[in-house]
This record gives structure tokens, C-alpha cells and sequence, in this order.
């Protein structure tokens, strides 16, 4: 019975070594997502505390350097060059240039 016993014994350790492998070739498949979720938190974390609010004046600037360079027509070029000029989205460029018109612009 002690030798029935010590197999029972070693089987149960060896499920369990294998469990054990099991879990820890989970979590190594997981270590590139998790560094990636990392990564794309330090790159949010680091927008959230880039100032965004533009005042009146950074406002006008944008639209006067958009009607500026508008020669009538849809120009996704310019709309795109003057958001990466001004740190901006190409939708703030084209709101801007909505709210403040040339005959708004001082």
C-alpha cells in the first residue's frame, strides 16, 4: 500500500508541476499585450497632460493662416500642414477656420 501511496503522492505533484507550467506559459504569451497596454497608457497619460486649450488669440492665428493660403477649393494638404504647424487636429483647423471667416478675423 506504500508504494500505491508514494505513486498517488508523485502523480499529484507531477499535475500539479505541469499546472504550474501551464499558468506560467499563460502569463509569458501575455507579456508583450501587457507591455503594449503600457506602453499606449504612458502615450494617453502623456496626451492628457499636454495643454490643449487654445485661446481667442492662437484661435484667430490659425484661421487668418488658413484663409491666409485658401484658394477657394477643399485643401486637405494645407488643412493637414496647419495642424502639425500648430499642434492641432485637422478638425480644430477647419472649426477655427468656420468660427472665424475673413471678414471676422481683426
Amino acid at each position: 500500500m506504500c508504494a500505491s501511496t508514494d505513486e498517488v503522492v508523485t502523480s499529484m505533484k507531477r499535475e500539479e508541476v505541469m499546472h504550474l507550467f501551464g499558468q506560467a506559459n499563460s502569463l509569458h504569451a501575455l507579456e508583450p499585450l501587457l507591455a503594449a497596454q503600457e506602453a499606449f497608457r504612458q502615450a494617453q497619460s502623456a496626451r492628457a497632460t499636454k495643454p490643449r486649450a487654445r485661446d481667442e488669440v492662437d484661435a484667430q492665428r490659425i484661421a487668418k493662416a488658413y484663409w491666409t493660403g485658401h484658394t477657394g477649393r477643399a485643401e486637405r494638404g494645407r488643412v493637414k500642414e496647419l495642424a502639425r504647424e500648430y499642434g492641432v487636429t485637422e478638425g480644430t483647423v477647419r472649426n477655427y477656420a468656420k468660427k472665424y471667416t475673413p471678414d471676422k478675423i481683426a
